[in-house]
């Protein structure tokens, strides 16, 4: 435990009452900022190199002061970006400039404690964990009492292990806490502030697991559709659990990515709003939210035939490898994020035993890669436009933007290339009453891939090219028409 000392600079207008008030003494996580930024930290260093998590077991055995002292010591924590609770800086201000001595007392280490009083430049004091001592509630009371004496200072909190600390505090700020909480907090002390913090909504936990993207996995019927066995009931119900088990396990891998990512996400125009990144669900929540949609993905995939197993467990692990290790590897980076959308189409086959043709695998290479380079041009001069010369977390810098588009066209243009020579194969003949009706594919897919590259250099697409499609009226026209195509060269015979 160490203090701080910085001198109070309050101003002149109001300084008898702040100084006849008795010392604000605020915490940290929770209540000053949104998140727990030790766990922060652990993700900043997991995301760096996975076998951090080894050492985070090793220092938490040597104990919490060690672990924390440790993490602060490899994280460099960018104060600005942090999700502070703005209703209470807004109210602090207004209490220093009042003249009130503002404390600064958490269980976060010291390291990061100076960072956030330095950011926001009220705090006279700051207390915080160091190496030989974890600053829990039962010592900040302690501390506290001594410095100030039992009823002698005010506390804002948020957790309910912080009662301690209360109990012997003369008044009490709440900070988001619960009604049974505040109850609690209010036997042993008035309530002068309370800082409601409106619980997550649904939308809020379907924006975490991120919904919308699980149309990606409707890959898995693809199987299914080309080799005509649509009305197969058995087989329908066997996608159908797919989809569902492939579409939450991939919510899961969202959820890790958004956590790992969360100081990354910060810096951008728009990630910046996602859920963790904006502090709206805490890293606790993320993790617990992950693990169920993990488990329940497992069952799910325990109805399914035994080589589905092992593509889940391939998307887990490459997509865990890719948010770990790979994101920040260009071209490795969109190769594999191909790849994650072929292993789709081979878990739909695996679900089914509808075991893929070359033409499909071909073409899903080709279009992938495609869309996946769109995407990252998309983020890219997304940030260029910004003002930023590099995509932050990840390999690209903006004079890399002319070999991209490159790279995104030509494999957009060979995968019509492989729908027209399919279209002239002889495996056509035996599944379409009308092949020729299919010749109208390769021109509906070079306007699509030259419109989504058209909107992609414009910097008009959104992050991610499938949730453009769904949104883009002429997308959604060419996917209508391709399935009257398909429909008509099966039924229509001439």
């Amino acid at each position: 435990m160490i203090r701080d000392s910085r001198g109070c600079h309050g101003s002149a207008a109001g300084s008898d009452v702040g100084a006849t008030a008795p010392p604000l003494c605020v915490a940290c996580d929770g209540t000053l900022v949104r998140n727990n930024l030790v766990l922060e930290g652990m993700l900043q260093l997991t995301r760096r190199n996975f076998w951090y998590v080894a050492r985070f077991i090793v220092w938490m055995f040597r104990g919490m002061a060690v672990l924390k002292s440790q993490v602060a010591r490899r994280t460099a924590l960018a104060a600005s970006a942090l999700n502070y609770n703005g209703e209470l800086v807004q109210f602090l201000r207004s209490e220093h400039s009042a003249g009130r001595k503002l404390i600064l007392v958490t269980g976060c280490p010291l390291d990061f404690a100076k960072v956030v009083a330095d950011e926001l430049g009220l705090f006279s004091e700051v207390h915080a964990s160091t190496p030989q001592t974890n600053l829990t509630p039962h010592r900040q009371r302690e501390l506290l009492c001594s410095r100030f004496g039992e009823r002698g200072y005010e506390y804002a909190g948020s957790r309910v292990r912080e009662l301690t600390v209360w109990s012997t505090a003369v008044a009490a700020v709440l900070v988001g806490v619960r009604r049974a909480v505040a109850r609690s907090v209010a036997k042993h002390t008035a309530i002068t502030r309370s800082f409601p913090r409106a619980a997550p909504q649904l939308t809020t936990y379907l924006r975490a697991l991120r919904v919308h993207q699980w149309l990606k996995n409707l890959l898995v019927f693809v199987p299914l559709v080309v080799s005509h066995q649509v009305f197969s009931a058995r087989l329908a119900t066997a996608s159908a659990i797919a989809f569902v088990s492939f579409s939450i396990c991939a919510s899961s891998v969202y959820i890790w990515n958004d956590l790992l990512d969360m100081a990354a996400d910060r810096m951008h125009p728009r990630k910046r709003l996602r859920p963790f990144a904006a502090g709206e669900l805490s890293v606790v929540q993320g993790v617990m939210l992950a693990a169920a949609c993990l488990g329940a993905a497992v069952l799910l995939c325990s109805q399914l035939p035994r080589p589905f197993w092992w593509l889940l467990g391939t998307y887990l692990l490459t997509t865990s490898t890719y948010s770990l290790a790979l994101k920040n590897r260009p071209i490795v980076d969109v190769i594999l994020l191909a790849g994650l959308y072929t292993i789709r189409l081979l878990a739909g086959s695996a679900a089914t035993a509808i075991y893929p043709s070359f033409w499909l695998l071909a073409f899903s290479m080709f279009i992938f890669l495609s869309l996946a380079t769109a995407k990252r041009y998309a983020e890219l001069i997304v940030m260029t436009n910004a003002g930023t010369r590099a995509l932050h977390g990840r390999g690209y810098r903006a004079d890399d933007l002319p070999l991209l588009m490159s790279i995104g066209t030509a494999n957009g243009f060979l995968a019509v290339l492989v729908l027209a020579l399919y279209v002239n194969s002889s495996e056509v003949a035996a599944l379409y009453r009308s092949p020729a009706i299919l010749w109208l594919i390769p021109p509906l897919m070079l306007y699509w891939v030259s419109r989504v590259w058209l909107k992609t250099h414009r910097g008009e697409m959104h992050d991610d090219p499938i949730v453009f499609a769904v949104k883009d009226r002429p997308s959604l026209a060419v996917g209508l028409s391709l399935v009257a195509v398909l429909v008509a060269s099966t039924l229509y015979s001439g």
